[in-house]
C-alpha cells in the first residue's frame, strides 16, 4: 500500500516539484548537520578560548605583579644583607671613611667611658678585591668598658680585624691596650 501511495505521488509530481523536495531535504540535512553536530562544538570551542585568553591574560598579570614583588623583596633582603656584611662604612666616599671611623672610635670611646689616648690611620693597602685600611689605635680603661668599646665597633665598622694588640696592667685597675684595627672595603666602594 505505501509503494501505491509513493508511485502516485511520483506520477502526479513535476520534475520542478521534485527539485523542490530534494533541495528541501538538502536544506534541513544541512541544517541539521550544523544544529546538532557543529553548533555545540563551535560554541565550546569559543568559549573555552575565550576563557583560556581571559585566564591567560590574568595569570601573566598575576605573575608581573609577584615578581615585582619578590625583585623589591630581594632588593631589600640585598640591601640587608650589605649591611650586615659591610657596616656603615661602606656608605662613606674614600675621602671621608677616615674621618668617619675616627668619629665612630671617639664615640664608641665616649659611650663605654675609654680613654682614647691616639689614633694613627695607616696607607690604604689592596687584598684580593678589597680595600685594608689599618688605624693603630691606643686606648685605656676597665677591662669590661674596652671589651664593650670593641664589641660596639664591631658592630659599626665591620667587617673589623684586630691584627695586633698588646694589653699593659696600668693603675687602678686601668688597662692600657696598643691595636692594630684593620676594616675591609670592597674595591672601589660596596
Amino acid at each position: 500500500m505505501k509503494t501505491e501511495v509513493l508511485m502516485r505521488m511520483q506520477r502526479e509530481l513535476k520534475p520542478q516539484g521534485w527539485l523542490a523536495v530534494m533541495v528541501a531535504m538538502l536544506v534541513m540535512t544541512v541544517l541539521a548537520g550544523y544544529l546538532y553536530v557543529l553548533k555545540p562544538d563551535i560554541a565550546e570551542h569559543r568559549a573555552l578560548s575565550g576563557q583560556g585568553a581571559q585566564s591567560d591574560i590574568e595569570e601573566a598579570t598575576g605573575a608581573a605583579t609577584r615578581a615585582t614583588q619578590e625583585i623589591a623583596r630581594l632588593e631589600v633582603e640585598v640591601e640587608s644583607l650589605n649591611e650586615r656584611l659591610w657596616g656603615q662604612s661602606s656608605k662613606e666616599s674614600a675621602d671621608t671613611l677616615e674621618s668617619f671611623v675616627i668619629d665612630r672610635l671617639d664615640q664608641a670611646s665616649a659611650i663605654h667611658d675609654v680613654h682614647l689616648e691616639s689614633v694613627k690611620p695607616g696607607a690604604i693597602e689592596k687584598v684580593l678585591i678589597f680595600d685594608e685600611l689599618h688605624y693603630d689605635v691606643v686606648v685605656g680603661g676597665d677591662y669590661f668598658a674596652l671589651y664593650g668599646w670593641l664589641a660596639s665597633l664591631e658592630q659599626d665598622l665591620r667587617p673589623l680585624v684586630i691584627k695586633r694588640f698588646e694589653i699593659e696592667n696600668g693603675s687602678n685597675d686601668q688597662v692600657k691596650m696598643d691595636l692594630r684595627l684593620v676594616s675591609y672595603r670592597p674595591r672601589g666602594g660596596a
